[in-house]
């Protein structure tokens, strides 16, 4: 239900886009609401009741009564648009659209919803003053649709689950938390349980040398990373040589690294190349309107291809094998176009894993990234944590 015809229009291409299905009004509904339309209006759904009745109290509660009283209507959704820095008369008119919408709301038998086109043109004051009449409010077009959607889904809620990520969100409070040089933070993963490379820090070519011999890893190859509490992004700065199978070349790039640890206060972290995966990032952490863990293809290509799983903390394996299942890169990880599948239930614990350290307060964010995931098992090979 809108004054615009456009809007109308805009609101039903976006439900069709969301399976959002919007029934035809019966002939008892049209006839009620041509008694109550100008002229110019045609009852139908989308109901573009024209600017000829806005701002008319009664003409617009029994708009909303009349269509929540359609026997095929589950919920009506109002957009409803106020612009900032109204007074006068003005703003005397847009109140009346509240007030006749928050009254059709109270008789009809089924929810109202009002959603603005434009998030920016969701008054904050207005937004508090539909809800504590029982009607919520959405900001923007689609998100409002989305809202409708939600609303009507069949599925019952999970009260148990909002419990739980309520009382992990509860009493955190915003924090500057300093950043762990990377062999800090993969000892914290390590004593999480989250699979890391084999490693340790060396001081000289002889002792990185000593790591590639001892590890012995299957890829016959190491990895030299600078690790500094103030470097979060090692390969832009060329702090990480991969694939170093020979003792020349292992002192040839800790010489490289090392001067690269002086300058930014940091050290030489030697660790085994792990084998060939799927690249993907798993982060955690509580700066979002609840701590949440994010899932997705991972390494370099993480923003560009931006295709991500939410999960609000607290996780657990089959949820985070649910949103992994999600992306649109989630071929990849069942073995599309002669790949091998890779262990799901690995990376889910994986993941697990890093949330708890979110979720339990020891971090704030922790990002693994890239996680390489393969058929035997997934290993964070790169991580940041804050606490």
């Amino acid at each position: 239900m809108t004054c615009s015809g456009g809007d109308s229009a805009q609101g039903a291409d976006e439900a069709a886009q969301l399976g959002l299905e919007l029934p035809a009004l019966s002939a008892a509904t049209r006839e009620r609401l041509g008694e109550l339309l100008p002229s110019a209006a045609t009852a139908a759904n989308p109901l573009d009741y024209t600017s000829m009745v806005w701002g008319d109290v009664l003409a617009l509660s029994e708009l909303v009564r009349a269509l929540g009283e359609d026997p095929a209507v589950g919920l009506v959704l109002v957009f409803y648009d106020q612009p900032a820095g109204l007074a006068g008369a003005m703003e005397d008119s847009w109140r009346d659209v509240r007030e006749g919408v928050m009254r059709g709301a109270a008789l009809s038998p089924v929810a109202t919803l009002v959603s603005s086109t434009l998030p920016e043109l969701l008054d904050d004051g207005a937004a508090a003053e539909l809800a504590a009449a029982g009607v919520p409010a959405a900001a923007g077009l689609r998100t409002g649709l989305r809202c409708a959607r939600a609303l009507l889904a069949a599925e019952d809620g999970d009260p148990g689950r909002l419990r739980a990520i309520a009382a992990t969100a509860r009493g955190r409070a915003p924090r500057d938390g300093t950043w762990l040089p990377e062999h800090a933070a993969k000892r914290a993963l390590r004593d999480a349980g989250v699979p890391v490379p084999d490693g340790r820090l060396v001081v000289d070519g002889d002792e990185a040398v000593r790591v590639l011999v001892e590890l012995n890893p299957p890829t016959g190859a190491v990895v030299l990373k600078l690790s500094a509490a103030n470097v979060q992004h090692k390969s832009e700065l060329g702090g990480v040589a991969l694939g170093l199978d020979s003792a020349p070349a292992v002192r040839e790039a800790f010489d490289r690294i090392e001067a690269l640890a002086g300058e930014h206060g940091g050290v030489v972290l030697a660790e085994a190349m792990a084998s060939p995966g799927v690249e993907l990032i798993v982060a955690a952490h509580d700066d979002g309107v609840v701590p949440a863990l994010v899932l997705g293809l991972g390494g370099i290509w993480t923003e560009l291809l931006d295709d991500v799983g939410v999960v609000p903390l607290p996780a657990d394996v089959d949820r985070v094998r649910a949103a992994l299942l999600t992306l649109r890169g989630a071929p990849l990880l069942l073995g599309a176009r002669g790949g091998q599948a890779v262990d799901l239930d690995a990376v889910a614990s994986l993941a697990v894993r890093v949330s708890d350290l979110v979720a339990g307060g020891e971090a704030s964010l922790v990002e693994c990234n890239p996680v390489l995931a393969g058929p035997d098992g997934a290993v964070a090979v790169d991580a940041a944590v804050r606490r």
